[in-house]
């Protein structure tokens, strides 16, 4: 909706066409072994009919999980293309993994002026590992013990092009800058104790195992010079040392299925 001088409201936006795209797709898919499989995938998208302002700064579009009080019109493209790589390995032998990776290029060009613009979307790649390992234990090896670790390694949000030294942002090239990247661990254990008629699970898992500060967002205020930062949840001490002396004085932690 778009605020008129009357004090009304118009929704100049509500005929605008579906954004159409073009796919081009190439892929490897291959099982190296029974529980060994490897895919490649290269892909190009054209995007045209997108939804863009008529005025600066035209990276504010829908395209961008942004949503103008503008009229928009549909003189955009996009385009976005990249490369694929996975490799899993199915639970077999008491363990598994997933390892994938992502490298990407995303861009919009208003065509009002002949300019590609990165989008918010455009960290330029993305890592994951996943991976257990299970273990038979007990004298009759009935129970199980078992760890498992996720690794996220992907490139840093991106922001608007500042120049410090006349303290200025260039708000049309919102998303020009890329802050640090992104690193995340996760890891836990579990013991599952098996009888005939019940399975006791005792679990333990960690979040954000080296407490890195993975930036959310940071905005930039002319007026002061100085940035203010947000970042994502860290590893809270506190909260994993009254975890460990509930367990050690309730055994919260441990949950008893009846099977």
């Amino acid at each position: 909706m778009v605020p008129l001088e009357n004090g009304q409201f118009s929704r100049p936006n509500t005929s605008l066409d579906l954004t159409k795209a073009h796919h081009y797709v190439c892929s490897y898919d291959n099982f190296i072994t029974p529980v060994l499989h490897f895919k490649e995938v290269i892909y190009y998208q054209k995007l045209f009919d997108v939804p863009v302002r008529t005025n600066q700064p035209y990276i504010v579009a829908p395209i961008n999980n942004r949503f103008p009080k503008d009229t928009l019109v549909k003189n955009g493209i996009a385009r976005n293309y990249g490369l694929e790589l996975l490799l899993e390995k199915y639970f077999s032998d008491g363990y598994y993994f997933l390892a994938t990776a992502s490298f990407f290029d995303s861009k919009l060009n208003p065509q009002f002026i002949d300019k590609w613009y990165n989008t918010k979307f455009n960290t330029r790649f993305v890592r994951n590992f996943v991976g257990g390992k299970e273990f038979k234990i007990g004298r009759s090896k009935q129970s199980l013990a078992g760890t498992s670790a996720k690794i996220l390694w992907s490139g840093g949000k991106r922001g608007p092009r500042v120049d410090e030294s006349i303290r200025k942002i260039y708000s049309d090239d919102r998303y020009e800058t890329q802050y640090e990247n992104n690193f995340r661990i996760d890891v836990g254990v579990y013991f599952r104790i098996n009888r005939s008629k019940t399975a006791h699970i005792i679990s333990f898992n960690v979040q954000n195992l080296t407490n890195r500060r993975n930036l959310l967002g940071k905005g930039y205020n002319p007026k002061t010079g100085q940035y203010a930062e947000k970042y994502m949840t860290g590893l809270n001490f506190d909260q994993v040392s009254a975890l460990l002396k509930s367990y050690t004085n309730e055994c919260i932690l441990r949950e008893c299925i009846i099977l």
